[in-house]
């Protein structure tokens, strides 16, 4: 758990240095970024909260929420 929440920031970082350099990023990056969201989309849920809808992990007690 903790490598891949490493990769993912490391990843954010390359992404956030592209944009500001006005480049694109590089593919790993993507790549990265692209797996870590398709785990927390897999892994979530939209419910209602005070309103407005929230999206929650759905998972509870699983380590990876740290990244979701």
């Amino acid at each position: 758990m903790l490598a891949r929440a490493k990769a993912f920031r490391e990843a954010l970082n390359g992404l956030a240095e592209a944009i500001d350099g006005a480049r694109q990023p590089r593919a790993d990056v993507l790549h990265t970024i692209s797996e870590c969201l398709a785990s927390a989309y897999a892994n979530g849920r939209l419910v209602p909260h005070e309103g407005a809808l929230q999206w929650i992990a759905s998972a509870e007690d699983d380590l990876d929420r740290v990244v979701w």
